[in-house]
């Protein structure tokens, strides 16, 4: 090691054999182990720091300074809770209203050239005994919207003893149909239905059976072989019933019928749509196309009191009725509300 004036340490000592010759400043291992080893002397413990830990242990804790401000209990009854309980006992004040009372907000028999007044015109005229073809051309999304409409044509229809041969070009039609067909079934025993099922092929099988009905092994949704059924007999083809009827819940089942079987056929046609279609079916009534269409929940409901019953669809368009009065209410009450607050906050500033 390099001293302060470029040489080495005369005290100290340089290694002269092994791998560390010529290396100076290390200590011999062998002097390293002889040399004694002295104990350092430990601090005396301080008798006093124990009183102190103590001390702070025996103090008593400050209460903490709330951080938070104190939250007042929360009302179980709420102006919202008020909001519900109005919407629902208008509601339920729309569902049990009497059944004189059932024209609220429809065209009843006061309007005798509403559309609802001409679609009872036909199924008024329909003969006893006769039968007609009706289409359960919607989906089960569509059913809170049609159902209605379809139950009153069908308990129109077995009240007057008219027989129906149900069918669906939608394949979920078939079912919702056969669902509707049992109940009625059930409320008027006398009523003869033939439910065909689900007829494939769209606008080509429409067209086919148009033109040339039923082969007589076909087998409907209940398997039964058409010519075994009690309307096999009377009913050789479209020609032979009295009256068509579409419940319908999209354009594409609408143009269908119109464009590949109506222009074929003798029969009228008459159909019950969603609120959305029913601008499309009133262009097809202008063009005499169609003879009749019913709007929705409320054409439901309006075909119900031209029956001379008050039943599913006029309960709910009444609760829902009621549902928008109270709903018109409550946002006028709280606007009135709102501009009292205001103009009582101007005034006393």
């Amino acid at each position: 090691r390099a001293g302060a004036a470029g040489g080495y340490d005369p005290f100290e000592v340089v290694e002269t054999t092994g791998p560390l010759a010529g290396v100076s400043g290390i200590l011999p291992l062998a002097v390293a182990l002889t040399e004694p080893h002295t104990l350092s002397t430990s601090t005396p413990p301080r008798a006093d720091s124990g009183r102190i830990f103590q001390a702070l242990l025996a103090e008593p804790l400050a209460a903490a300074s709330s951080v938070q401000a104190e939250t007042t209990p929360a009302r179980r009854f709420t102006a919202k809770h008020i909001v519900y309980l109005v919407i629902a006992l208008a509601a339920l004040g729309g569902l049990f209203l009497p059944s004189d009372a059932g024209e609220l907000g429809l065209l009843g028999k006061n309007f005798v050239n509403s559309p609802s007044a001409v679609f009872y015109d036909q199924l008024n005229e329909l003969p006893a005994s006769s039968a007609v073809l009706m289409a359960f051309d919607y989906t089960p999304g569509q059913n809170p919207e049609l159902e209605p409409a379809a139950r009153a044509i069908l308990e129109n229809l077995a009240a007057r003893q008219v027989n129906v041969i149900a069918l669906s070009s939608n394949p979920n039609g078939a079912n919702l149909a056969q669902t509707l067909l049992a109940q009625t079934k059930r409320q008027y025993p006398a009523l003869t239905f033939v439910n065909l099922g689900y007829i494939p092929g769209n606008e080509i099988g429409l067209r086919n059976l148009a033109l040339g009905w039923l082969p007589a092994n076909y087998v409907d949704a209940n398997g039964v072989e058409w010519s075994q059924t009690p309307l096999a007999q009377t009913v050789r083809g479209m020609d032979d019933l009295a009256l068509n009827i579409l419940v319908l819940g999209d354009s594409t089942g609408l143009n269908g019928w119109m464009t590949q079987v109506q222009p074929i056929v003798k029969t009228p046609f008459i159909a019950a749509t969603t609120a959305a279609l029913d601008p499309q079916a009133r262009i097809y009534v202008n063009a005499k196309q169609l003879n009749a269409s019913l709007r929705g929940l409320t054409g439901a409901a309006e075909l119900e009191l031209w029956s001379g019953v008050s039943g599913r669809a006029v309960k709910t368009v009444n609760a829902l009725s009621f549902v928008s009065l109270a709903l018109a209410g409550i946002i006028i009450a709280t606007n009135l509300v709102r501009f009292l607050k205001r103009d009582k906050r101007a005034k006393d500033t």
